[in-house]
């Protein structure tokens, strides 16, 4: 039976709609990605010690690291907060067999938190090309100090060489998730798509902290203002050695921000929560500076008849203390520093940035109160799909579903997918210092490209 051209194009809508596509070719069998070994390999050259080491920064090291990673099912986490009891009413009883006033409502306000969904692709990859060797000096390469930190985030496959086109491939790919991962975090915002580096690899973000931590929290339902849930903002908005706009100085900005989050915490039971303070790495040294020289006579001016007297080398110790141990000193408490490059930090003048400050509950009583949810794609229903589907699997416990692209076979790419988001129980547990201008003169690296601090140099191919 011949068709007509309308009829085709209603059965190719239908097939579509069905969810079948046409032959599922990679977009182009052109890569000018490079492979570690072979012509123009990274790798390649020959006459070259095999031992080598690596400057490539990792963020795992930090906050990234410490966020617990969990399972959910669910389109979007949906969860209420118990905030208030309205006032009492009525009017006073005339005796005890009058009728009494009765007593306040209690309130709910609820949030939903929506998935971000991260796709990222290989290049392709040539059948052909697989176990090139230039020459007989083209041998392995060992990179020492490669990937030390254990990570759930990078690619979990048979192999991480880089040696090989797929490990190589994977690492890359991985790093870049990580980079990526550690902006958004902060940044990012619910449901947004953006072209820019990093971003790019989110069809669309979830929540950072930027979002979860503030004031102007509301009902996801009513959009009715939820004060019980914001958190504590500071704006100091002025160098750190300075008064900020609020009148404080920072280290009462940051000594009163923790103290008004014990404080809601206590009154509410929850006192035993656990905190952390999170900055940029570019941020902890001066904090952890002027802690030392000013914690310590916060709060008690002198005068000249009654002077506060500092020792310098004890003025030392406490600051070095501080750096080893990773904490600052507050109200008696050693509270943890965790570091992340995710949080911007804004050059203002030369060595001088401007970043903020955060202050997260990480767990009350075995619970944790900032923690990721993933999607778990290697789920039941999912399993029995991927027993009947030959070009797709489930890597990471779940986190990765990893489909490819293919010509005959012999040109081929591989995608990545993932449903992550981050969840902030506490909200009203959290707070910032805003816009805290730090100068920042060490030598060290950033993560990401086009940071100020970011270096590479030489080259990706040897062609």
């Amino acid at each position: 039976m011949e068709l007509t051209l309308e009829q085709l194009k209603e059965a190719s809508k239908f097939i579509a709609e069905l969810g079948f596509g046409q032959k599922h070719d990679p977009s182009t069998t052109v890569s000018t990605w490079v492979a570690p070994h072979g012509q123009g390999g990274l790798f390649s050259p020959g006459a070259v010690r095999p031992d080598m080491y690596s400057t490539v920064p990792r963020p795992t090291n930090g906050l990234i690291g410490a966020i617990p990673l969990v399972q959910s099912l669910k389109d979007n986490e949906i969860y209420e907060i118990l905030t208030g009891v309205t006032q009492t009413s009525g009017n006073a009883a005339a005796d005890s067999c009058s009728e009494g006033p009765t007593p306040g409502r209690l309130k709910v306000c609820r949030q939903t938190i929506a998935w971000g969904e991260m796709k990222v692709d290989t290049e392709v990859h040539r059948l052909a090309n697989f176990g090139r060797r230039l020459d007989y000096q083209d041998n392995d390469r060992n990179v020492l100090n490669f990937m030390p930190p254990d990570s759930p985030y990078i690619p979990q496959v048979p192999t991480m060489d880089l040696n090989t086109r797929l490990g190589k491939q994977f690492a890359e790919l991985g790093l870049g998730v990580e980079a990526s991962m550690e902006l958004v975090d902060f940044v990012g915002s619910a449901g947004a798509t953006s072209n820019a580096a990093y971003l790019n690899l989110y069809i669309s973000q979830y929540a950072g902290l930027e979002s979860l931590v503030k004031t102007g929290h509301t009902d996801s339902v009513t959009g009715i203002a939820c004060a019980a849930a914001d958190s504590i903002i500071v704006t100091h908005n002025a160098p750190i050695a300075s008064a900020g706009t609020n009148g404080g100085t920072f280290i009462q900005n940051m000594v009163d921000l923790y103290y008004g989050a014990k404080e809601r915490a206590r009154i509410i039971g929850m006192a035993d929560t656990q905190w952390v303070f999170a900055m940029h790495p570019k941020a902890w040294r001066a904090v952890a500076e002027i802690w030392a020289c000013q914690y310590n006579t916060d709060r008690c001016a002198g005068s000249a008849t009654a002077p506060n007297n500092q020792d310098a080398t004890e003025v030392t110790r406490f600051r070095d203390d501080m750096y080893r141990g990773s904490y600052l000193l507050v109200d008696g408490e050693a509270v943890p520093v965790l570091l992340s490059t995710g949080i911007p930090a804004t050059g203002v003048s030369n060595n001088v940035y401007n970043t903020d400050i955060y202050l997260l509950p990480m767990g009350w009583r075995g619970r944790p109160l900032l923690f990721r949810q993933y999607f778990p794609l290697a789920n039941s229903e999912a399993q029995t799909f991927l027993g009947m589907e030959n070009d797709a699997r489930v890597i990471n416990n779940g986190l990765y579903a990893v489909g490819k692209r293919s010509t005959n076979g012999l040109c081929t790419k591989f995608e990545f997918y993932s449903k992550h988001r981050l969840i902030l129980d506490a909200p009203f547990l959290a707070g910032r210092v805003n816009d805290v201008q730090v100068t920042f003169r060490a030598q060290s690296r950033d993560v990401r490209v086009g940071e100020s601090l970011y270096s590479d140099g030489g080259t990706s191919s040897r062609f």
